[in-house]
């Protein structure tokens, strides 16, 4: 081989060299976003299947409880909603308000006629479990 043969493959190896080069720090940044996207979708996805499970499960133990307590002919509270009063709905579908100790509220309530005087009440709510 002769020099001028070993220079232009020289300059061919390296034209090459830098072709890939520059193709790959041209396209590395869009792939890396790409896969990162896919990923945090991926994530969002797993996350969200994992959350519908969880409340699924909740529902059924929910519904297990009430179905027992029903069989054992036992009332249990089975959900709740608003703040002053809460008001509690029990598995044999009655409510009851509960005023958490605020007095005033409760004997405003009572004076008012809005709520039923039995089922109506000054302190903090039963629990659902």
């Amino acid at each position: 081989m002769s020099i001028w043969q070993t220079g232009l493959t020289a300059l061919a190896v390296a034209l090459i060299a830098a072709a890939v080069l520059g193709a790959v720090k041209f396209l590395a940044p869009r792939a890396w976003s790409r896969w990162l996207s896919w990923r945090q979708q991926r994530t969002a996805k797993l996350q969200v299947r994992t959350a519908e499970r969880e409340r699924q499960q909740r529902e059924r133990t929910r519904q297990d409880k009430i179905a027992a307590a029903r069989a054992e002919g036992r009332i249990i509270p089975v959900s709740r909603r608003g703040q002053r009063p809460v008001e509690v709905t029990f598995s044999d579908d009655t409510r009851s308000y509960y005023f958490n100790g605020d007095m005033v509220a409760y004997q405003t309530a009572m004076n008012s006629g809005r709520y039923p005087p039995t089922r109506t009440f000054h302190v903090a709510p039963p629990r659902i479990d």
